[in-house]
């Protein structure tokens, strides 16, 4: 039996929205990740300011994984869905949402962190928990950029 987290779909979308307005108005998210550091100080390698925020970044990934840093090292998610938002037209670029999935025993990725993209590197992106199942759990990313 699946237990939620007590968050609709759209209470993530509109939260993790206003986050990442956050982050634009505050700068890129280059910028971000720029500032990041491993635990023995060296700045983490970032691939230019698109890194991940195209959806043909996230589209080819659909069942692979990708690993999500944290404090206690990184976390394996397997990318499960790349969507449309609410209000984005249809398959827009620069407007999605990624789903991921992990163990339900894995480690929290929630929060800004560090996901490491095959043959794109690395990206700092807001994480929001969606749903804890009995296997799993699941986590969004939400892109909404326009240039």
């Amino acid at each position: 039996m699946e237990t939620s987290t007590g968050w609709s779909r759209r209470h993530v979308l509109v939260a993790s929205g206003s986050a990442a307005a956050a982050l634009a108005v505050a700068g890129p998210l280059s910028s971000v990740a720029a500032g990041a550091r491993r635990p023995g100080g060296a700045p983490r390698a970032v691939v230019g300011a698109t890194t991940g925020l195209r959806r043909d970044h996230w589209t080819p990934l659909v069942g692979q994984t990708v690993a999500v840093g944290g404090p206690a090292g990184s976390v394996r998610a397997t990318v499960v869905e790349v969507e449309d938002i609410v209000g984005a037209p249809a398959g827009a670029s620069q407007q999605f949402a990624v789903a991921l999935e992990i163990g339900r025993r894995a480690r929290d990725i929630s929060g800004l962190r560090p996901v490491t993209i095959a043959r794109r590197g690395v990206a700092t992106l807001l994480v929001s928990p969606v749903e804890r199942g009995a296997h799993h759990r699941t986590y969004q990313i939400v892109v909404n950029t326009l240039s």
